[in-house]
């Protein structure tokens, strides 16, 4: 799972399976000055395992 996290007067945060579903909802992200970045979760601490 990833998460991206978006700053646009607000700190927003997206959730995805695959850097495919990211690539396509940010096409340009490495050029948009409010995309902040992409994190990897390895490991879910508590909550449910069923993907988003």
């Amino acid at each position: 799972m990833y998460i991206v996290l978006y700053h646009c007067g607000e700190d927003e945060f997206y959730f995805y399976n695959s850097l495919a579903e990211i690539e396509k909802d940010f096409p340009h992200y490495k050029n948009d000055e409010y995309f902040v970045g992409i994190y990897k979760i390895d490991e879910i601490i508590y909550g449910p395992s069923k993907k988003l």
